[in-house]
């Protein structure tokens, strides 16, 4: 029998100042793996559904840092991303002419593509050698086998490519002329006219399909390498199959299925509604990648206009919802929720060996990450009073689960002054940091011992970060008396 995780690192006690800034529990783990964490704060779950930057520093876009660290590298405006079984990332780095795969240990290097100094041109070479000597022309799509072979959309070369396991390259599909010819026959001979980006996926019997966007179709290479047209539409690059052989497909305005009894029907998009919550056929969509988990929630890129970049959910039940991106052009919001972030260009979509969520944000750069399972770290934010408990994780693997010790978090509060300054009488004037936002009552008594205590004005609502004052500016009819504060969150 395999033994369940074990818990390397526990997480701390921790005690702080009240402030804006972020804490970070953190647990180290190990175990069979894939890992999963649940945190627990005084024993509710902990909302999952972060984000953070998997790989790319982000604008500018360019080349550099293969061999460190995958987010102090430079991309170039990736449009693909996939996992494979091992934890494993591969991006179609596709301004740069590379694939490049990010390990379980957050290192990236270049696996296809020219490793020149500078920057390669595209081109079309290196076919039967190292995958790292050839040339690649804008690859705009990738995906991985059970294997761990890998398989390319090679954009401008109109062709498929494949680095099998010891690092060699070959063609698979395309003849390099931009066309539709071929069915039924080779795939190396047949003509594609893929896109930017062109989505890959393969089905449970390692059968690769494309959306050859380009001549508004699905088409499959099956495991002998012959090609053929399964359904028409798919314009817009994306492909996914599910558990059961469906094939989903995004046409522009929709998300299309394919059953496995050859019947289209339409999954999402259609309509005009821009509502949450609602059936995902009467939503206004403008999908790009997809993604299917094994649990038959839909996944795909949004970009209908820039208000409403973000990637959106179609569970089993049809409903429509936002699982990443608040909308807008820009990149932000790593360590918080995924549904608080902005996600520029999210063309890619993938899933990791975890179950967890990949995008390929061409506009920003980078691949950003939607951790579904939790993190080995819980970031708690605004530490308010209610921050104030205690803080333990679950740590789940293939082999069962261990619980964490439980981490206390105690809030400790900045010193308040109180100082007497004259201006058309005297008044008495409170002040103390503070951090945003905060809420406050100052109160009053006569005495200290015994005394009933009075509000002094009502509460203040503080959202700036400095010092902030009460007045009283008749000493409360110049009665002698007693001030606190109460900091009410």
């Amino acid at each position: 029998m395999t033994a369940q995780p074990v818990i390397i690192v526990q997480p701390t006690n921790q005690v702080v100042l009240a402030n804006n800034t972020n804490l970070v529990f953190s647990v180290q783990a190990s175990g069979n793996g894939p890992l999963t964490y649940q945190w627990f704060f005084n024993g509710t779950n902990v909302p999952n559904d972060v984000i953070t930057t998997l790989a790319g520093k982000g604008p500018p876009p360019g080349f550099s840092g293969d061999w460190g660290a995958a987010t102090n590298a430079h991309l170039n405006n990736p449009y693909g991303v996939a996992g494979d079984s091992l934890g494993n990332v591969f991006i179609a780095d596709t301004r740069n002419n590379r694939i490049r795969k990010v390990d379980t240990n957050g290192i990236i290097t270049t696996i296809a593509g020219t490793n020149a100094a500078n920057l390669a041109p595209g081109g079309y070479s290196g076919d039967g050698g190292a995958a790292t000597n050839a040339r690649l022309n804008y690859p705009s799509g990738v995906a991985v086998d059970h294997f761990g072979n890998v398989y390319i959309a090679d954009f401008n070369n109109a062709r498929i490519r494949k680095v099998n396991t010891n690092g060699m390259i070959t063609t698979i599909a395309g003849n390099g002329t931009n066309g539709y010819y071929g069915d039924s026959g080779p795939a190396t001979n047949a003509e594609i006219k893929i896109a930017l980006p062109c989505g890959l996926c393969l089905d449970a019997m390692e059968n690769l399909y494309l959306a050859d966007a380009g001549n508004n179709c699905i088409r499959k290479i099956d495991t002998n390498g012959i090609i053929s047209t399964v359904t028409t539409g798919g314009s817009s690059g994306g492909v996914a199959v599910d558990t059961f052989g469906n094939i989903y497909f995004s046409d522009g305005s929709r998300v299309s299925k394919l059953d496995t009894n050859n019947l289209i029907t339409i999954v999402a998009g259609g309509g005009s509604s821009l509502v949450e919550g609602i059936s995902a056929t009467n939503a206004q969509i403008n999908p790009w990648g997809l993604l299917v988990d094994t649990n038959g929630n839909l996944f795909f890129g949004d970009q209908l206009n820039n208000n409403r970049r973000a990637v959106r959910k179609v569970d089993s039940n049809g409903i429509l919802t936002t699982v990443a991106g608040k909308g807008s052009l820009e990149n932000s919001g790593d360590g918080g929720l995924a549904i608080y972030a902005e996600i520029g260009c999210p063309y890619g979509i993938a899933g990791d060996s975890s179950g967890n969520l990949l995008i390929a944000d061409e506009a920003s750069s980078s691949i950003r990450k939607v951790w579904f399972h939790a993190l080995p770290t819980v970031t708690v934010s605004n530490l308010f009073p209610t921050s104030t408990g205690n803080y333990q994780v679950v740590v789940t693997d293939s082999s069962g689960s261990v619980t964490s010790n439980i981490a206390s978090l105690s809030i400790v509060y900045p010193s308040i002054s109180g100082k007497v300054a004259t201006n058309n009488g005297s008044r008495f004037v409170i002040t103390w940091p503070v951090f945003q936002p905060s809420v406050f009552q100052v109160q009053w008594t006569t005495n200290l011992t015994g005394g009933n205590w009075s509000n002094l004005g009502s509460t203040i609502t503080w959202n700036n970060v400095g010092i902030i004052g009460q007045l009283d500016y008749s000493w409360t009819n110049y009665i002698q008396g007693f001030y606190r504060l109460i900091w009410l969150q």
